[in-house]
């Protein structure tokens, strides 16, 4: 399963977390009961790994999942889906969505592939 991750410096990550969290239903790009464009349900798709331990929020989307944590300095993403579009998908929504709420502290998403 494809998985990426980011880390979004900044020192208000849990108002970050907070508002992907509350917008999660209301995301242009990513709605919150998307198809899975073709791919199996998750109930029967094993995960490459379980969301990162730790995690204050998984935002589950059914064909992929964004998993988020605040810390001091960050807000820390992994993201991980079906297949590379679906990742891509969740990866431009989220990386949109900071940035709007973030413009002000310049937040930069960028993404790093894992595994």
């Amino acid at each position: 399963m494809p998985a990426s991750e980011a880390r979004v410096v900044t020192t208000r990550a849990d108002r970050y977390l907070a508002q992907l969290r509350s917008h999660v239903g209301r995301l242009d790009d990513l709605p919150a009961h998307a198809g899975n464009h073709g791919a199996p349900h998750p109930a029967h798709t094993p995960h490459a790994r379980p969301p990162q331990a730790g995690a204050d929020v998984v935002l589950d989307l059914g064909w992929g999942r964004c998993a988020l944590r605040a810390t001091d300095d960050a807000l820390l993403l992994w993201a991980e889906a079906a297949d590379v579009a679906a990742l891509e998908r969740i990866q431009e929504a989220i990386a949109a969505r900071l940035q709007r709420v973030g413009h002000r502290d310049g937040l930069v998403v960028t993404w790093q592939a894992t595994g």
